[in-house]
């Protein structure tokens, strides 16, 4: 595996051990964006920039499954 690539599952994982499926029931995705950001310590894993990024990229993914 690439080291990008595993740099990149490294940051996922580091998201969802903040992050669970409830969080994603949330209305609008900048509801969702502002509960992740307000997490605890999930800013001392990741940058603001990452967590907004994987945050836009799972919301779309999780939502892409529902009609």
């Amino acid at each position: 595996m690439g080291a990008v690539k595993a740099m990149m599952m490294d940051m996922e994982d580091k998201f969802f051990c903040h992050v669970s499926e409830e969080d994603y029931s949330c209305e609008s995705y900048q509801e969702f964006e502002s509960i992740v950001l307000n997490k605890p310590g999930i800013q001392n894993d990741l940058s603001q920039l990452e967590i907004k990024e994987i945050a836009s990229t799972t919301w779309n993914e999780y939502w892409s499954n529902y009609p």
